[in-house]
């Protein structure tokens, strides 16, 4: 594949006056990776053109955010309809999460302006409103119940609606205190605060980035930690817990209220005393520069004793550029002394590409050569399609190798807009990566992912292909594995699925919705269940030996009608152990 400067479709030079989106001849310089002049190639369907002009478009909002009017707001609230007029509903639901994720994480942090640029955007956007109402009834939540919401609100219980406990809560009255003001203010402060953190606990990032149900996870964790206890949360407490708690200090440093700040502090004795521990934050200065609230930032770094300059002088910076705020960034420099090693600053990088920060991409990019490349699968993970854009644009690209790992990344959401985006891009379907030992079918299978397999092998993914001599049938196995099952049904922790059930029912249900309609998919396509791993073992032989998953193995008999004696089930493996024979023993001893 050559990259592939075409003609293009020129984003237009968007603040203070928005130009609409065409394709025109142009030639440009690339040295910014910048939200207001990317190239969408014209090689691409109208559909992907579609996709990458409604991300392009709330990138420049965000980037936008705190100075634009609200005029200006309804003329990008009318270029949205013109595309989601036309648009499948797979992209009206991409535009809905990216506007969540700006509505949640907007900085400069200041709500009533979110509010404000949210409902100006809707107004001229009625389409956009007719996909947040679809998808809360779709979760459950009666529709009659939010028609007389503003649009901030019924985005706002769209991300409660997530969480199907909640769902199950929402009465006139939840709804009416839920989507408040003073409610929203606490949530949205909360999902930053627990945001940054679930990088850091596998278990919490494993289940985000493999459900593709962020909101559900977080709202959890959110109450785990405000009931202090890390077993299952009851989340009909959900709405006392966030009215009884003031959120006094989360608030000063969210609002960077400077008067308050110094008012908190000086009635606390200890220097040391850290105000956000439950949210296993735990330096104050954190916080601040995650806020992106420079006067209070500024005020602890004067006056606070603290051991942060001891911390990972990378750290703080990180939760800066969350917090977009040039100016904590070249504090934590002036006053620190931070310099970036080369690993350092790659982990920057990755870390503006995640909160879609151009202009601090640009800043590190300004202080030495990057492997760019090597955060292409960041961009489409975190759906950063300027970058995206930018790099593919750039003619960066001398062979397919990060195109394809970056193919293997889509798997991350459930979303086809982005693999149909590869295809038209010539990437091969089943690419394999030699360092991963993976194609695309086997991460979206690894992930769980029905509608992307689905979707791969209708276009031409192979169900015969053996990477590191492990097939398809081997990663459904994976999935069963214990460890596996434990993080998914939340043992001892956060549980994933609805709490009324027991962990037999969500195992149960687990097998309905996800490892039974992929099995399916995989015999449609042909995949042999005789395919053997290095030791020589098929799916049988793990199912029996290993996991002793009665229902699956019965299920795959019965897809295939066989029976326990089948000559699928006499293959040796490498000990020369036969399932057949396991299970004649098996059943006369009462097993299976």
């Amino acid at each position: 594949m050559k990259i592939y400067v075409l003609s293009v479709g020129l984003i237009g030079i968007f603040f203070p006056a928005l130009m609409s989106m065409q394709s025109v001849e142009n030639t440009m310089c690339y040295d910014q990776i910048s939200v207001n002049t990317v190239q969408i190639p014209d090689f691409f369907s109208s559909q992907s053109k579609d996709f990458f002009q409604v991300h392009v478009l709330f990138a420049q909002l965000e980037e936008f955010w705190a100075e634009i009017s609200d005029l200006e707001c309804k003329r990008n609230g009318q270029q949205l309809q013109n595309i989601l007029s036309t648009a499948c509903l797979d992209l009206r639901h991409e535009a809905l999460s990216v506007l969540v994720n700006l509505f949640l994480y907007h900085r400069p942090f200041n709500l009533s302006k979110a509010i404000d640029n949210i409902n100006a955007l809707c107004v001229a956007s009625p389409f956009l409103v007719e996909t947040m109402e679809y998808y809360v009834e779709k979760k459950g939540v009666i529709k009659e119940l939010c028609g007389d919401l503003y649009p901030h609100q019924k985005l706002i219980l769209y991300v409660l609606a997530h969480n199907e406990s909640l769902a199950h809560l929402m009465n006139r009255d939840f709804i009416k205190i839920a989507t408040s003001y003073e409610i929203i203010e606490k949530l949205l402060i909360a999902f930053n605060l627990v945001k940054m953190n679930t990088r850091y606990d596998p278990l919490y990032f494993h289940r985000i980035i493999k459900y593709d149900n962020e909101y559900a996870v977080m709202l959890e964790i959110i109450v785990s930690l405000m009931q202090n206890q890390t077993k299952m949360p009851n989340l009909q407490y959900f709405l006392p817990l966030f009215m009884a708690d003031s959120f006094e200090v989360e608030k000063i440093f969210f609002n960077d209220d400077l008067d308050a700040c110094i008012n908190y502090f000086s009635c606390i004795s200890s220097e040391d005393y850290n105000p956000f521990v439950r949210w296993h934050l735990m330096h104050k200065e954190f916080v601040a520069a995650l806020a992106g609230a420079p006067k209070v930032f500024k005020y602890l770094l004067l006056t606070q004793s603290t051991d942060v300059v001891n911390s990972d002088n990378n750290e703080l910076v990180r939760y800066a550029i969350c917090g977009n705020n040039h100016e904590i960034i070249h504090l934590c420099e002036q006053y620190y002394s931070y310099t970036y090693s080369d690993e350092q600053r790659a982990a920057l990088f990755m870390e503006s590409i995640r909160w879609h920060r151009a202009a601090l991409m640009n800043y590190l990019k300004e202080q030495g050569s990057l492997d760019y490349g090597n955060f292409l699968c960041d961009a489409v993970f975190f759906r950063n399609i300027p970058y995206f854009l930018w790099y593919i644009s750039m003619s960066l690209v001398d062979n397919n190798q990060n195109i394809e790992r970056a193919f293997c990344n889509v798997d991350a959401h459930d979303n086809l807009l982005f693999a149909q985006v590869f295809l038209e891009m010539n990437i091969d379907v089943n690419c394999s990566l030699a360092e991963c030992k993976t194609t695309p079918l086997f991460e979206a299978i690894q992930s769980e992912n029905v509608s992307l397999v689905n979707f791969l092998l209708t276009h031409g993914a192979s169900a015969f292909v053996m990477p590191n001599n492990i097939g398809v049938w081997h990663e459904i196995a994976k999935l069963i594995n214990g460890q596996n099952m434990t993080d998914k049904m939340g043992m001892g922790r956060i549980a994933i699925l609805p709490f009324s059930e027991t962990i037999a029912e969500k195992i149960s249900n687990y097998h309905d919705q996800v490892i039974y309609p992929l099995c399916e998919l995989l015999d449609r396509a042909g995949a042999p269940l005789g395919m053997q791993d290095p030791q020589g073992n098929t799916i049988f032989h793990y199912l029996v030996l290993i996991f002793g998953d009665e229902n699956l193995l019965n299920f795959l008999l019965r897809l295939k009608n066989i029976s326990y004696d089948d000559a699928l089930l006499k293959i040796p493996n490498n000990e020369g152990v036969m399932v057949s024979d396991v299970l004649k023993r098996a059943r006369r001893l009462g097993y299976f």
